[in-house]
């Protein structure tokens, strides 16, 4: 398990619509999650949702903030794809690696350690003071991870060459968060399709 420090504690989608997972812009990501499915799942009214998008460590990152009316139970979606104006070599799955797959080098003699990270603007960066674990979570997308605490959080589930971190206000324990954040994950991954190779 990789330490891994704390999150922003919203996230999440909103209009109905399939979309390219190799194209999809700020308001397409909105279009992974319908306010009808965030509201079920948080039991909550949606307010609205507001769209971004940027290109950070040569990926295209769309953001959908979903504020509910209880704003504690507001969900943040966030899709980060290549770049297809970039001409650089990352991909989300080598970014995948670093953040889940790569570990530190230990000293001669030593076993190698988990490398820690905490996670800031969703830039995860070494930490000494990392808080929050990575858990698998079976039976979604190509592979995913929770990671942080029950306070601070986010589903991460690599589909192809694309992933998604996906954070769920509100109360209850992890077991609890991590559901929800699932159901509406699977939501999200039933209206990608794959990317252009």
């Amino acid at each position: 398990m990789r330490s891994i420090g704390p999150f922003l504690l919203f996230l999440s989608a909103s209009l109905s619509g399939g979309v390219l997972s190799g194209q999809t812009s700020a308001s397409g990501t909105c279009a992974l999650l319908t306010a009808e499915e965030v509201a079920a799942v948080q039991e909550v009214a949606v307010v609205d949702a507001t769209a971004a998008e940027q290109v950070r460590d040569g990926l295209a990152v769309s953001r959908c903030f979903y504020r509910a009316a209880d704003y504690g139970r507001s969900v943040h979606l966030e899709l980060m794809r290549r770049d297809p104006a970039g001409a650089g070599v990352a991909t989300p799955a080598a970014r995948w690696h670093e953040l889940f797959h790569r570990e530190e080098e230990a000293e001669p003699g030593e076993p190698r350690k988990s490398r820690r990270f905490s996670e800031e603007g969703s830039q995860a960066v070494p930490s000494a003071d990392a808080r929050g674990e990575a858990q698998a979570v079976e039976g979604l997308g190509d592979e995913a991870f929770w990671v942080g605490t029950a306070v601070y959080g986010a589903l991460y589930v690599l589909e192809g060459e694309i992933y998604l971190r996906l954070s769920v206000g509100g109360g209850g324990d992890l077991a609890a968060k991590l559901a929800r954040a699932r159901r509406l994950a699977e939501h999200a991954l039933g209206r990608l399709e794959p990317a252009a190779p």
